[in-house]
């Protein structure tokens, strides 16, 4: 029973670990009081990952290259270069990359995994940490990879095409 308890805690601490969420940087993203203004999209940083609505409903999304007062540059397959005139809102999206988040989970996974094993197994242990730490972070790296978790922010809104 007392191994029971030992393997269910650490599957849910382990779980839990791969799903929290990484370091955003919030310094980037502005609060709801701040005004949505171009200064907003000229204060990101280069390869920052963002949305362009276009005011023709397109919508545009890659790694921002360089922006000025009149001009938005991004790069998806091919840089695009877009007007500021011709922009309706500017979307920023912060988070851990997938690969991050599966090496994360793996981690997590496998520090549980082998954690278990020490606690539980009572002969050939070796091979079972091995098993159980590979098995652990196999599942952590699936579940953090698949999670997803990143957070979107408008950080500009521009005039949409019916306003005056």
């Amino acid at each position: 029973m007392r191994r029971f308890v030992v393997v269910a805690v650490l599957a849910t601490f382990t779980i839990n670990c791969a799903h929290v969420p990484g370091p955003y940087p919030d310094s980037t993203i502005p609060s709801r009081s701040t005004t949505l203004d171009w200064a907003s999209v000229k204060a990101l940083r280069p390869q920052s990952t963002v949305a362009v609505t276009l005011v023709t409903g397109e919508r545009l999304r890659g790694n921002l290259v360089t922006v000025d007062d009149q001009r938005l540059v991004i790069s998806s397959d091919q840089s695009v270069e877009v007007m500021r005139s011709s922009i309706q809102r500017v979307t920023l999206f912060t988070g851990l990359a997938r690969s991050a988040r599966a090496k994360r989970g793996f981690l997590v996974g496998a520090a549980a995994g082998a954690l278990v094993a020490a606690l539980t197994v009572e002969s050939n242990r070796g091979p079972w940490m091995l098993m159980l730490s590979s098995g652990w972070g196999a599942l952590g790296a699936l579940f953090s990879a698949l999670d997803g978790s990143t957070r979107e922010a408008i950080i500009y809104e521009g005039a949409r095409s019916g306003d005056p």
